[in-house]
């Protein structure tokens, strides 16, 4: 035998080898042995942990550092930490006082698409499918932007979305949220809703905590959910006018006091049902206080706090609920103040030996090409091309050794092919390719990234399946 089909056959030997000795290494070692990373994780603040599945070993991960996450590799965000994970289909911010897991693949040489989620709030930003699972219910994003909150203790799922569809399997029942809805799952129970993402429909703060709360001040309630049905009768409006955008503790100079005046708008009759307005406030997720607001006029309330604060630099959540003489909360209305206490410890970060080198992490656009005679759905053209990004992790020092990036691709109708990536920015380089091929196969590729001496720094590979019609 000779040639290409020579080169074809030696390629599939060795496809079946690699194969047998991954299958091999799953069997003894678990999902959490896959050298192929499933996400890439990003620490915003120093308060987030990774651990590996297979040993059991945690690594706090420095604030602005990367880490390739695996199957199984658990992710723990502590009461004023915050992660992104970067999967192939899309992002997923990590709030405070969150823990999730990556779910295992059948398939190394597929993108991760599932995470379980045990505790703590997510927004993800999903182009492609995700599934986002608990112990009493399973939620698929669809190319949606939304919230995921779990709390544990009391057996509850929350999920808002802002755009896009979400499905919700419960207790044999499947709904669809839709932007702008929001649903809720408590365990053992099928869900409840969808219903309008309105404030209202959810005022128990102790069940359904205010969006700030969850996310340490970076987004604000309205961002997901809004007040409550437009011109809605009989319903005031709430203004709020705080004292001051930052409040200090201990002996920093500044304002040591928070005044919140709060003022009632909308008709007459409307106001006239307001018995009382409610301050409460917290920060890192928790609650402080809460108390009546000191009534000043028929449509005018306010309250003054001093934080005793001792902790780094956080965000002070605060909110006011108006109230019927039924207690029933008519209007839910939220704002954040900066929160610093002196004086301030400084944290001493150790010198860490990998911030010299970098690491690359690589997606694609698709996972499947076409050739032949496959069949697309009407209006949909099926892909023959696939753009491959290579995605820079690290320190600032070992990005900028980066000078090039490659990717090096090949297939049984093949030879071998190099391709020089187009930089995009400081981190991301690109790359289109469109092989030309005959049979159903797999098209295997890898990106290396190279300093300005043509010395490889990292590299990384991933696969693209290739389908032809009629299957040869």
């Amino acid at each position: 035998m000779s040639g290409k089909s020579g080169r074809a056959a030696t390629f599939m030997l060795v496809l079946l080898l690699i194969a047998g000795i991954g299958g091999v290494l799953w069997w003894v070692f678990g999902s959490g042995e896959g050298t192929t990373p499933a996400a890439d994780l990003y620490s915003v603040t120093s308060d987030v942990t990774r651990q590996d599945a297979r040993s059991g070993a945690r690594e706090t991960v420095p604030a602005s550092q990367h880490r390739d996450m695996f199957d199984g590799d658990r992710v723990t965000v502590d009461t004023s930490g915050r992660a992104r994970l970067d999967l192939s289909g899309g992002v997923m911010e990590i709030y405070r006082t969150t823990e999730l897991a990556i779910e295992p693949r059948a398939d190394l040489t597929v993108p991760v698409s599932a995470i379980q989620l045990t505790h703590g709030a997510i927004v993800a930003v999903v182009n492609g499918d995700t599934t986002v699972g608990t112990d009493w219910a399973e939620v698929t994003i669809r190319g949606t932007e939304c919230l995921a909150y779990v709390n544990d203790q009391i057996g509850l799922l929350w999920v808002v979305v802002r755009s896009g569809t979400v499905e919700i399997e419960a207790a044999g029942t499947l709904i669809v949220v839709s932007g702008g809805e929001q649903a809720w799952v408590w365990r053992g129970e099928p869900p409840v809703g969808p219903v309008p993402a309105w404030r209202s429909e959810v005022p128990d703060l102790d069940v359904f905590p205010l969006i700030p709360d969850l996310t340490n001040g970076e987004l604000p309630d309205d961002y997901l959910l809004g007040p409550g049905e437009p011109d809605q009768p009989g319903v005031p409006g709430l203004e709020l006018e705080p004292s001051t955008d930052e409040v200090v503790s201990g002996d920093c100079d500044g304002p040591h006091t928070l005044a919140v005046v709060a003022r009632l708008t909308g008709e007459d009759d409307a106001v006239a049902r307001v018995a009382e307005l409610e301050f409460r406030y917290g920060w890192d997720g928790v609650a402080v206080d809460a108390f009546a607001m000191g009534r000043l006029d028929d449509r005018t309330f306010s309250a003054e706090i001093t934080p005793d604060y001792d902790g780094a630099g956080t965000k002070l959540v605060y909110a006011v609920t108006v109230l019927a003489a039924d207690g029933s909360a008519l209007v839910i209305q939220e704002d954040v103040v900066v929160l610093r206490a002196c004086p301030v410890i400084a944290t001493v970060i150790p010198f860490d030996p990998s911030s010299l080198v970098p690491g690359v992490t690589v997606t694609q656009d698709v996972a499947r090409l076409y050739a032949g005679e496959c069949k697309a759905t009407p209006g949909v053209p099926l892909p023959t091309s696939v753009t491959i990004t290579a995605t820079l992790t690290g320190s600032d020092f070992a990005i900028s050794r980066v000078a090039t990036a490659e990717v090096v691709y090949e297939w049984p109708d093949g030879p071998s092919a190099t391709a020089s990536m187009k930089r995009v920015d400081d981190r991301t380089f690109q790359v289109t390719i469109e092989p030309t091929f005959v049979r159903t196969s797999v098209l295997f590729y890898t990106v290396t990234v190279r300093d300005s001496g043509g010395n490889a720094l990292a590299s990384n590979w991933w696969s693209v399946a290739l389908e032809s019609c009629p299957i040869l």
